[in-house]
Parts: C-alpha cells; sequence; structure tokens
C-alpha cells in the first residue's frame, strides 16, 4: 500500500498497524508502547507515543497522584480505605466536586466534594492536630 496524501482514513490505519509493530516490540523489551494523538495535514502526519514500564504509571497519573496527595495533606483526608470508600483522585479543574473516590466493595467510582471528602476522609489525627491547634 503506498500512501499519496494523509487523511483521517489513512491516520487509522496507521495507528493500527503501528501499534500491532509496537506492541510485539514491548513485550520482548518488558515495556508499553501506546500510539497518542495523531495531527496530520495532507502532507505530514505527526504521532504523539508514550513508553513506561510495564506496570508503571505514565506522567499523567503520577501527576494526578501527588496532586491528590498534596490536596489531602491540605485537606487533612487520610488515603487508606476509610468506611468502605478510598480516596483516588483529584481533578483541580472541577471546582464543586474534585474529588474522587472508589467504592472498594463495587469498585465504583465517584466524584465529591470537598466538604464531604473531609466528612468521609478525615482521619482521627488530623483532627487531633486541628483541636491542638484551634486551643
Amino acid at each position: 500500500m503506498t500512501i499519496s496524501s494523509f487523511d483521517k482514513a489513512t491516520c487509522r490505519a496507521i495507528r493500527i498497524d503501528l501499534q500491532k509493530v509496537l506492541d510485539a516490540y514491548a513485550a520482548k523489551q518488558g515495556i508499553t508502547l501506546t500510539v497518542g494523538n495523531m495531527s496530520f495535514t495532507s502532507e505530514a502526519v505527526s504521532i504523539k507515543m508514550e513508553a513506561k514500564v510495564a506496570g508503571g504509571k505514565g506522567m499523567r497519573e503520577q501527576k494526578l497522584d501527588s496532586a491528590l496527595q498534596l490536596q489531602a495533606m491540605r485537606d487533612g483526608l487520610g488515603l487508606g480505605v476509610c468506611s468502605g470508600k478510598q480516596l483516588v483522585g483529584y481533578n483541580s479543574r472541577a471546582y464543586k466536586m474534585p474529588y474522587v473516590y472508589l467504592e472498594v466493595a463495587t469498585g465504583k467510582r465517584f466524584k465529591t466534594s470537598r466538604n464531604q471528602a473531609k466528612m468521609y476522609f478525615t482521619t482521627p489525627i488530623s483532627l487531633l492536630i486541628k483541636s491542638r491547634t484551634a486551643a
């Protein structure tokens, strides 16, 4: 197959073929390779790709984890399982419901407000610290 110009259908075909080749190479090396966004003109295509260690977190997941840890620490929230719920994410752009928690029993994710997260996940140690600073 010879490509004379790039269009949406051609980019889809390239993505599928490229992902197959990358999967075969990644299996040999013990890593994960994924094809990301593709932008194209009629003469050129730009392809983003992400490589990570098998089982590792990508850059986006690492940033979300660090944001969750920072905000949970600021709000005095625990990251462990509490009443069958566990904090798993923080979305800084969602100002009304920034926290995401997981119901451990069902595996469902829910978003929640900062106040409700404080009700669910405030740890006894953070309550003790707040009472000492208030006095």
